[in-house]
């Protein structure tokens, strides 16, 4: 009882999105504005040149032409989104976008779990996160669907830097954050907003040192 009672946030954020999304269970797509005019396009064809050995640099079909590989929305550095060399693009945007989901919802309990809140707690905040207006509203700008998965994850590896300074969460913070860049510019720049006020008040309260007070944040602004 007392296992099941600590995985229950995590069944219920995975039986609801299930439901949320149980279209996508049946073979259908996310195919509606934003989606099928500019990521289903981009994504395809930077993907299909990269299955041909090619780097997409360059867009040569829109408008006189615009970069791709650089292009934020195709994001084709972003380790996750290489699924699509896998599967068709247009099962690939739902699917990538539902792993995000869930993985945002995992990683607030992660965070909530080092802070020492209790399981209802993480089960409402991993709830009210990741199912939340901004999130499922948006579901179809899958950058930035992608990118708000990775702001608790940046507060827990910091909170684990700020805390006990070792190097596997340097490499941790380091990571969550350079991961963050790779899918949305703006979305990275609110959580560097939310990240130096937060490892500032660490700090002044005297809950980490100087040294590392200075190194946590050097790696959020240089990741």
């Amino acid at each position: 009882m007392n296992r099941w009672h600590k995985h229950l946030p995590l069944i219920t954020l995975c039986i609801t999105v299930a439901l949320l999304f149980n279209r996508l269970f049946v073979g259908e797509v996310i195919f509606w504005g934003v989606p099928a005019i500019q990521f289903y396009p981009w994504r395809k064809f930077a993907f299909d040149l990269i299955r041909q050995g090619t780097l997409p640099f360059w867009n040569p079909y829109s408008g006189f032409g615009a970069p791709l590989l650089a292009n934020y929305q195709s994001a084709v550095l972003y380790p996750l989104n290489w699924l699509y060399l896998l599967i068709p693009t247009e099962y690939a945007m739902g699917w990538i976008g539902l792993a995000h989901v869930i993985w945002g919802g995992i990683g607030m309990r992660a965070y909530l779990r080092r802070l020492e809140i209790g399981t209802f707690g993480q089960g409402v905040a991993m709830l009210a996160f990741c199912l939340s207006g901004s999130v499922i509203g948006r579901f179809g700008f899958l950058s930035i669907t992608s990118a708000v998965a990775w702001l608790p994850w940046l507060l827990w590896a910091y909170h684990q830097l700020a805390m006990h300074n070792r190097r596997r969460d340097f490499i941790a913070a380091t990571l969550s954050f350079s991961l963050l860049i790779l899918t949305h510019n703006v979305t990275a720049l609110y959580g560097l907003l939310i990240l130096i006020p937060y490892v500032l008040a660490l700090w002044w309260t005297g809950r980490t040192p100087s040294f590392t007070f200075i190194q946590a944040l050097l790696a959020g602004i240089l990741a």
